[in-house]
Formats: C-alpha cells, structure tokens, sequence
C-alpha cells in the first residue's frame, strides 16, 4: 500500500543515506526512512513465510509501498529466503512496483540487479491517475 498515515509520511522524508543494512557488506547505501520502515516490516514478514513456505512469493506496492517492497524484496533475497544460507534469488519469484522512489545509490542498484533485476518490473509514470473510474470507458 501506499502513504497512509503520519509515521509513513515522516519516513519518506528522513532523507539522508545510510548503509545497508540488509545482510550485505556490498550493499551501498539506501534512504534511511525507507530502510527503517522495510526492516521493521520484514521483521514481521520473515516468520510469517517461514512458517507458511508459499510456493510463489512476489513483492508488490505503489509509491510509498514500492520503495518498501524493493528493500524487503532484496532484505529476503539476501537473507536466503527460506534457505536461511546465502543470498539467493530463488526465494523470490518477482517484484512489481508502481511509481515507486529509487531507495538506494549505484552501489545499491548494482547489487539489486544483480539479485533480482530480471525479477523486477517497475511502472513509471503511476498508471493509477490515468485509468478511468467508470470501468466502461
């Protein structure tokens, strides 16, 4: 989903860069508010997968929601999804966002493609405002 409240609103704009801290020293670095967000989501995520092992597992959002499904995306990926070993990218099968902000720096964009680049589809510009309410038209 995307921005709904006060608490998302003030992590979009915590604007500094910091390093990831998504289980890779290579990792570059992210927006700090997105990062703050993405860990305290995947946090609660992880066991829930864990448990549950889906068969097909895509991370999707708009806007504020796609930056946070880039970095939980690539937080499972690095975690080794349900392998808990090494990064892999098996543990997920594809990630879809819609007008969602670039969340890290080259370094961290490189090592993204490098896990899941192939896996990803971003749509820029936001199709949302040019669909028609009146499913008709």
């Amino acid at each position: 989903r995307g921005s709904t409240d006060l608490k998302n609103y003030l992590s979009m704009f915590n604007l500094f860069f910091e390093p990831s801290r998504l289980g890779t020293a290579k990792g570059g670095r992210v927006h700090r508010g997105y990062q703050e967000a993405s860990l305290e989501l995947y946090d609660r995520l992880s066991p829930l997968l864990a448990s549950r092992q889906p068969q097909r597992l895509a991370f999707i959002g708009h806007s504020y929601g796609g930056g946070t499904a880039t970095l939980c995306a690539l937080a499972h990926a690095e975690a080794g999804g349900e392998a808990g070993g090494e990064a892999t990218v098996s543990s997920v099968d594809e990630v879809v966002t819609f007008a969602g902000p670039r969340v890290g720096d080259t370094q961290f964009a490189m090592r993204y493609d490098e896990l899941l680049g192939e896996r990803t589809t971003h749509y820029v510009p936001d199709p949302a405002p040019h669909r028609s309410l009146d499913a008709r038209r």
